[in-house]
């Protein structure tokens, strides 16, 4: 008797866990869902809106300040970026031109101009115009000429010939690349009206073009061979793009 009921137990538990196992669930039927509409997650949130969706312009206010204060240093820069989701894509771009008095009665001329395109991404708010915390990184490109000359010597009898003045070394046709790791903050003052800084760490600089000595400075990389910490203060203004509400799709119903 108690070999049958034995027997009997054995098979409503066989029985019982082959029909657990062929009954889904609620994991096969969330697993289910997410084949059929692969652009939702299991919690049905709305997908990436990656449409662009505010351009952003500004200038940098170091310039107009380098020139007050120095005569020698001329530098204009721009920025631009695009905002994708979280993401900005972000294009700068300017002009320099600079004197650099060495030791000595050497002197440093540079002048040309530089492009630098990379992206962002706000850690605070994906709304358009808002304030906001970045980090990114930047590939920076240079084009410039410049040239190493000596100025003429002055005895002590008040001897000065013009003639002294000698060019060692000059480069016409100037190539340069770098990298840069960014950090930036952002704050909207009024409406459209920002203001921000970008913190730059550059790294990876090399020449695009053979040369006997390195330059000393390239436009909107700075001093070759000084810190590799650079800063930009901006001013920019957001503009919003028209965006049409996406309809609901079948696979929401």
């Amino acid at each position: 008797m108690k070999q049958r009921l034995i027997g009997i137990l054995v098979l409503l538990c066989i029985s019982g866990a082959s029909w657990a196992q062929g009954t889904p669930g609620a994991d096969s039927l969330a697993s289910a869902d997410s084949i059929a509409n692969p652009v939702y997650n299991r919690r049905n949130e709305e997908p990436i809106d990656w449409r662009p969706r505010a351009l952003r312009v500004g200038i940098d206010l170091g310039g107009p300040g380098r020139l007050a204060f120095s005569n020698n240093v001329t530098h204009v820069e721009g920025v631009a970026d695009v905002q994708f989701h979280k993401y900005h894509l972000v294009l700068e771009g300017g002009g320099t031109r600079a004197n650099y008095g060495l030791e000595g009665n050497f002197n440093y001329g540079m002048e040309g101009g530089f492009v630098r395109l990379g992206v962002d991404a706000n850690l605070l708010s994906l709304d358009y115009g808002s304030s906001g915390i970045y980090l990114g990184a930047r590939y920076g490109l240079a084009a410039f000429s410049d040239v190493l000359f000596i100025f003429p010597f002055e005895d002590s009898t008040g001897w000065d010939d013009a003639s002294v003045i000698g060019i060692l070394n000059e480069n016409t046709a100037m190539r340069a690349q770098w990298w840069e790791a960014a950090f930036g903050l952002r704050t909207v003052v009024w409406q459209g009206l920002t203001l921000g800084y970008t913190a730059r760490f550059k790294f990876g600089y090399s020449t695009l073009v053979e040369i006997e000595n390195r330059p000393y400075a390239t436009p909107g990389y700075g001093r070759v061979e000084a810190l590799p910490w650079n800063m930009t203060a901006y001013v920019l203004w957001s503009i919003p793009f028209k965006l049409k509400e996406k309809e609901e799709t079948s696979a929401l119903e």
